[in-house]
Parts: C-alpha cells; structure tokens; sequence
C-alpha cells in the first residue's frame, strides 16, 4: 500500500517538477525604443517585423524552448512590416514564420495584437 501511495505522489509531482524548471522571462517596455535597446528583438525572443510605433509592450518567452508571447498596441495603419512578413490567414489573422518557429499575428481593437508560437 506504502508503493501505491509513493507512485501516487510521484506521478502528482511530476507536472510540479516540470512547472518549476521550466524557465520563463517576461518584459514590459514603454515603446519599441525600449524594446530594441534590450536585445531582446536581436536575440529572436520578439519578431524583427514589430512595428516601430508599438507601445505597451509586453513580451513572455521560455528561454528552454521556443515559445514567445507578445502583445501590443500600435499607431493605426502601421502594419506595413507585418504585411511584409506575414501572410494574411484570415481577416486581422497573419500567419508568421520567425526563429521561434510558427507564429499567429492577431490584431484586434484598437490597434492591439497578439503574436504567440503556434
């Protein structure tokens, strides 16, 4: 009964075990400026195609695999590079690709958008 119980235990843990090494990095910054001077567009943890006028951005990534979550908001219209870089899926809907992989681009209202790995 003791084994049943210590396999019980460990196979509760495991997910546990996992959440606590997986490495994860978040980021806020004020405007692209920010953004570009961390490194973090240079080192492929946000996509080059941003555009140059988002704001409030914040990004989470894991440093272990190639997962990225960003979101934004930008000035209208200034979605040119995501055009450039992306292609149109479905309406507000860009499919990327990027060094993290297959990325879904959604820009909803109010010039805010999303990117995350697919």
């Amino acid at each position: 009964m003791k084994i049943l119980a210590l396999i019980i235990v460990a196979i509760l843990l495991i997910p546990i075990i996992f959440v606590i090494i997986t490495e994860y990095d978040s980021n806020t910054f004020n405007n692209y400026t920010e953004l570009e001077e961390s490194g973090l567009i240079h080192r492929g943890w946000v996509p080059k195609y941003i555009p140059k006028s988002s704001y409030n951005i914040k990004e989470h990534h894991r440093i272990d695999a190639p997962y990225i979550y960003v979101q934004f908001n930008f000035k209208e219209n200034d979605i040119e590079s995501i055009k450039n870089n992306c292609s149109l899926i479905e309406k507000n809907i860009y499919k990327c690709k990027d060094s993290a992989g297959q990325l879904k681009l959604e820009i909803k209202e109010n010039n805010f958008a999303i990117i995350q790995s697919q």
